[in-house]
C-alpha cells in the first residue's frame, strides 16, 4: 500500500513538473516580434502598404503608409519573410532575432502597357431613358 502511494506521488510530481516545463516553454516561444521598414531602392522613400508574409504560412501583415511593419506573436527566432507590393519585385529575406530591425529595399518593376484602342459610333435619332 505504501509503495502504491509512493508511486502515485512520484507520478503526480513528474506530471506537474512536465506540465509546468511545457507551459513555460510554449508561452515563451511565441513572444517574438519583427519590426522593420520597407523602402524603394532607388528613391529611398517608404513603400506604403507593402505586404510582408512569413514564407510558406498564412501569417503576414500590411505595412503602414510610412512603410513600417510589425509581425508579432511569432513562435521562433528565425523566419523567411516575403516582401511584395504592386509595381515592385517580390523578395525573400531571412531574419533572425539576433539582428536589428530590418530595413528592406525593394526595386520597382518596369512594365509597359499595351496600347488601347477605343472605338465608338454616333447614334442618330432620339435617346430614350431606360428608367
Amino acid at each position: 500500500m505504501k509503495k502504491c502511494i509512493l508511486v502515485s506521488c512520484i507520478l503526480f510530481w513528474v506530471a506537474c513538473y512536465a506540465h509546468a516545463t511545457l507551459a513555460t516553454h510554449f508561452s515563451d516561444s511565441c513572444t517574438y516580434e519583427i519590426r522593420g521598414s520597407i523602402l524603394d531602392v532607388e528613391t529611398k522613400q517608404p513603400v506604403p502598404f507593402a505586404t510582408v508574409m512569413i514564407k510558406d504560412t498564412q501569417k503576414g501583415v500590411v505595412a503602414d503608409e510610412q512603410g513600417k511593419f510589425l509581425l508579432d506573436d511569432l513562435c521562433g527566432e528565425e523566419h523567411d519573410l516575403v516582401f511584395s507590393s504592386v509595381g515592385y519585385k517580390s523578395i525573400t529575406h531571412h531574419y533572425d532575432a539576433h539582428h536589428e530591425e530590418p530595413v528592406i529595399y525593394i526595386s520597382s518593376v518596369a512594365s509597359e502597357l499595351e496600347s488601347v484602342v477605343v472605338e465608338g459610333r454616333a447614334i442618330t435619332g432620339e435617346m430614350q431613358s431606360m428608367a
